[in-house]
């Protein structure tokens, strides 16, 4: 029907209308097209985030692990603490100090 209405516009060289019907099309094109990236991006930030989501569960796992396994004897880490520190931390709270202490050194 589109066809059939240029060609007839064309024949009769009515350049309005073809201009018109022109525009009509090439706008509809972009539409879709802006309709289409749209719909990309949604689908992408939804993937970023469903991706934040995993990461920060597996992040939680793999510090779970490392404090598990983290184990430093009381008198190792009384080596390392200043007399102050030693004071201050009761030997039930070594342990607790060991993994805040070894996570948190680089290297």
């Amino acid at each position: 029907m589109f066809l059939t209405r240029l060609s007839a516009a064309l024949r009769r060289q009515d350049w309005p209308t073809v201009t018109v019907e022109f525009l009509l099309v090439v706008l509809g094109v972009l539409l879709a097209l802006q309709l289409d990236n749209w719909n990309e991006r949604r689908k992408d930030r939804a993937l970023f985030e469903d991706y934040l989501v995993q990461l920060q569960a597996d992040l939680h796992d793999d510090i779970e692990q490392a404090e598990r396994r983290i184990e430093v004897p009381d008198d190792v880490l009384r080596r390392h603490l200043t007399p102050e520190q030693r004071r201050e931390a009761g030997s039930s709270d070594l342990h607790v100090m060991s993994v805040t202490v070894t996570a948190v050194k680089p290297g």
